[in-house]
């Protein structure tokens, strides 16, 4: 079969978020298990440096440069009639399938169109995703304004339509059920396919900054909302400065001081002098992050709400205990393998437990390091593939 595989969305900071991880990881899987499918991979040529270095090359996998649309390159029109160039027929006539790694990048042939949902997050929560207010009265301000209506009322109405594909692939159960009830897609049309996981790379003397000491719980992700980081601290604050215990931040966005979210985390620390004890190294490599899972006490997942939620299964896989909430796909993911606390409640009793019981520890990284390897990139690969080529074979049983 022809397997077109829209690789578009990933621009700027999409690249090196989950998304990217996923197109990455997906794709290298493809490469290794898959030599009877031939690929088409469609990207901007603004992303030739992406696809060359993160991409693999084969034989079996062709890549297609587009040029961007002229009219895009207008700010007025970019402003006021935002919207994402459809993958025209031209391109897509003689494939038998297209995966879409992000919605909003549509196709025109949408029988042929197997649409990526990782989840609906924004959507649950509009409130704090899909908020848009005047910040400026002036001129640029409104163009911002009208710019962020379309981007809202285009997300809501793309997520909210994807009924349209005959099939749709996402991460989770949590999302398939999201999807179900939110979008109305009936179930047959969803394939939960869980993300993998792999084994960092070790690295001696990783030790990413000399202010982390012995012991400290880990964390490692964005900052948004969700993420519940100025709750979690608020809660800890008491047994860092009794027990001059260490909690470490680890991510590009927590020292982003163009990340609103990251702002508020940073001037909460500063308010309540906890300089000492929230360590935030931002940016860490595979060798340095490798080393703080293998030597934190715990790591840390407060979230209120993922998708899947795969540095839960990297702590996994390092020998790391994990403490997280018992909401979305969390559950399915950690399976027995973590201390599951009631979703929005003090994750403190159970980190002291945790530290005073160092039986319940040995057990809890010897059930992650069995929960982590039931979940592997082969098998989202296998499991992708099989999907690509059942919406293939639908389009030559209709002719």
């Amino acid at each position: 079969m022809k397997i077109g595989i829209d690789l578009r969305s990933l621009q700027e900071s999409s690249a090196i978020r989950g998304i990217g991880s996923y197109a990455t990881n997906l794709m290298w899987e493809i490469s290794k298990i898959d030599k009877d499918n031939e690929y088409y991979i469609f990207a901007y040529s603004t992303q030739a440096d992406y696809i060359q270095k993160k991409i693999p090359h084969s034989a079996n996998i062709n890549f297609l440069f587009l040029g961007k649309p002229k009219l895009r390159g207008k700010f007025i029109i970019r402003t006021l009639f935002l919207s994402n160039e459809k993958l025209k027929k031209k391109y897509t006539t003689q494939l038998d399938s297209v995966l879409l790694l992000d919605p909003l990048y549509e196709i025109k042939e949408f029988s042929k169109g197997v649409p990526v949902v990782m989840d609906l997050i924004p959507i649950i929560y509009p409130q704090k995703y899909l908020e848009v207010k005047i910040e400026r009265r002036n001129p640029q301000g409104l163009f911002i304004y009208i710019k962020r209506l379309a981007l809202r009322r285009k997300f809501i109405n793309t997520f909210l339509g994807v009924n349209k594909y005959k099939k749709i692939i996402t991460i989770s159960n949590a999302s398939a059920n999201d999807i179900n009830k939110i979008a109305n897609v009936p179930y047959k049309k969803i394939s939960a396919i869980h993300l993998g996981t792999i084994k960092l790379k070790k690295q001696e003397n990783a030790k990413p900054t000399r202010e982390i000491s012995e012991k400290y719980f880990l964390y490692v992700g964005g900052t948004d909302w969700r993420k519940n980081l100025i709750k979690f601290i608020a809660d800890i604050r008491k047994m860092l400065t009794k027990n001059d215990l260490r909690f470490v931040i680890a991510g590009s966005e927590m020292t982003n001081r163009l990340v609103v979210e990251s702002n508020k985390i940073s001037k909460f620390i500063k308010k309540n002098n906890l300089e000492k004890y929230v360590i935030t190294p931002g940016y860490v490599s595979d060798g340095e992050l490798s080393y703080l899972y293998e030597n934190a006490e715990a790591f840390v997942f407060p979230s209120r709400y993922e998708g899947f939620g795969l540095p839960v299964l990297e702590a996994m896989q390092s020998g790391c205990p994990v403490v997280a909430y018992d909401n979305s796909s969390i559950p399915e993911v950690a399976g027995n393998a973590a201390i599951l606390v009631k979703d929005g409640e003090s994750m403190v009793p159970a980190l002291e437990d945790l530290m005073q019981d160092k039986g319940k520890r040995k057990a809890l990284i010897e059930k992650g390091y069995k929960q982590a390897e039931k979940f592997s990139w082969k098998r989202t690969a296998q499991e992708t593939i099989k999907v690509l080529e059942g919406v293939g074979d639908l389009k030559e049983i209709k002719k």
